[in-house]
């Protein structure tokens, strides 16, 4: 699916290349096991194929800035790069300045740190808790949303996650909601409900969920004819969304 460029991979030769994507494979199984096994190596094969070629669009040819570029689009999401809710991050990929790539990498690092330290805490205990409370509260429900106000649908958000809404900052959630509201008119998803779920689980998973290697059963249900009709298909991966949280949450420290 995805072109990877040979000359932009560090001179790597093919045998290199599959040498180097197996050593990703295997350090992402032992830095994160149980993720492993809830999203299935499958996933993280893709992830790793898209990161490549990603983190080429960005001039990342090394490979330890390869690896710092996948590993950022499993923490948070494959479209990290473009991902309005790491505005500061985007701009920095976006103007680069002329830093060598050994230099850009340090500062998406430092940038991505920053991130961190706000909206996951110590441990990561902000996000722990934020997954928690959104798998307790209603916020998945087709019926929780009556209207499309972007007022109250932050409001909504920061009862899960508060951290995460003052870092990001309700303008850019705002731009984020009007990309959720253009994914859900583009898969005929209805109105609230459509939009707003499409919200929250970009503002949980990443703006790129409805790609995301790590999610394929975001799309997969609601392009699947089998679950019935747009409205049947939302209440399906709401369902499914609250499941996986659920899954998710087991492996977590309490």
């Amino acid at each position: 699916m995805f072109r990877i460029r040979q000359e932009q991979l560090d001179a790597l030769s093919e045998d290199a290349l599959a040498r180097f994507k197996a050593s990703l494979l295997e350090e992402m199984a032992r830095f994160a096991p149980k993720l492993f096994d809830i999203r299935g190596e499958e996933s993280f094969r893709q992830l790793i194929d898209l990161g490549i070629s990603k983190a080429g669009e960005h001039s990342f040819t090394k490979r330890g800035p390869i690896r710092l570029f996948i590993q950022a689009m499993l923490a948070y999401g494959c479209d990290f790069d473009s991902d309005l809710q790491l505005h500061q991050v985007t701009a920095l990929l976006r103007n680069p300045n002329n830093l060598e790539q050994m230099q850009l990498a340090d500062r998406l690092f430092a940038e991505l740190q920053r991130f961190n330290s706000a909206t996951k805490g110590e441990n990561n205990r902000y996000a722990i808790a934020a997954l928690q409370r959104l798998h307790s509260s209603a916020v998945f429900s087709d019926a929780h949303f009556q209207n499309n106000d972007i007022k109250q649908l932050i409001s909504q958000l920061r009862q899960c996650y508060p951290e995460k809404v003052d870092y990001v900052g309700e303008e850019w959630l705002g731009k984020l909601f009007e990309h959720a509201r253009q994914g859900a008119e583009d898969l005929g998803l209805p109105n609230p409900e459509g939009p707003a779920i499409l919200l929250t689980l970009m503002f949980a998973m990443g703006q790129g969920v409805l790609r995301d290697p790590m999610y394929p059963w975001v799309h997969a249900t609601l392009t699947d004819q089998k679950y019935g009709t747009a409205a049947e298909r939302l209440r399906k991966l709401t369902n499914k969304a609250q499941h996986y949280l659920a899954a998710t949450l087991q492996y977590l420290p309490t």
